[in-house]
């Protein structure tokens, strides 16, 4: 393995190690709650909250709802799976480039 695929690897096990202990974390910019599993990070949406305002008009009330986007953190939705996934296939792209490499110097021999 080469000192670029080391520190590559160096990094990307140190971001994903990162999301996952923040993801835990109650940081608001970070993640605002616990994570879920029903959706995959970074593919996670934005949440829409309603918020009813009943308001008096003559004899009636109407009832107004206000639309809010909530943004819960950049990591909110981060778990063992997703870090499982991303780790393990880092792993498996150098695996499968250092097998094609040897494979490759063979041949030439």
């Amino acid at each position: 393995m080469t000192t670029r695929t080391k520190k590559f690897l160096i990094l990307w096990i140190g971001f994903h190690l990162f999301a996952l202990v923040t993801s835990k974390s109650k940081i608001y910019w970070l993640s605002n709650r616990a994570p879920r599993t029903e959706a995959f990070w970074p593919l996670t949406v934005f949440k829409t909250e309603y918020k009813e305002h009943p308001v008096l008009e003559g004899n009636a009330i109407t009832i107004y709802k206000d639309k809010k986007i909530v943004f819960t953190g950049l990591f909110e939705d981060y778990d063992y799976s997703e870090f499982g996934i991303y780790v393990g296939l880092a792993f498996l792209v150098i695996l499968f480039k250092s097998v094609s490499n040897n494979n490759n110097s063979k041949e030439k021999i």
